[in-house]
């Protein structure tokens, strides 16, 4: 990996984030949701936001760190 602040070390697994393509699909759902107009949503929006700024992102699976950490770094390199 180039750059260590690309990856977040948790308890059980390394990956990298990639928190832009959460914000995108949170935006584009909120601008369609918006533009059909459905006044049942509007009146439960907070403040007008649809989505918290937060996210989530989770996996499971039993695949051992060794591999997950290969995939990583052959994402960086092209094929």
């Amino acid at each position: 990996m180039s750059n260590e602040n690309d990856i977040r070390h948790g308890r059980h697994c390394v990956f990298m984030i990639h928190v832009h393509l959460v914000f995108l699909t949170k935006g584009v759902s909120s601008r369609m949701i918006r533009k059909k107009s459905y006044p049942s949503i509007r009146k439960k929006l907070w403040g007008g936001a649809l989505w918290s700024p937060s996210y989530f992102a989770g996996s499971c699976g039993g695949a051992p760190i060794d591999t997950i950490r290969q995939y990583i770094e052959q994402q960086q390199t092209p094929h």
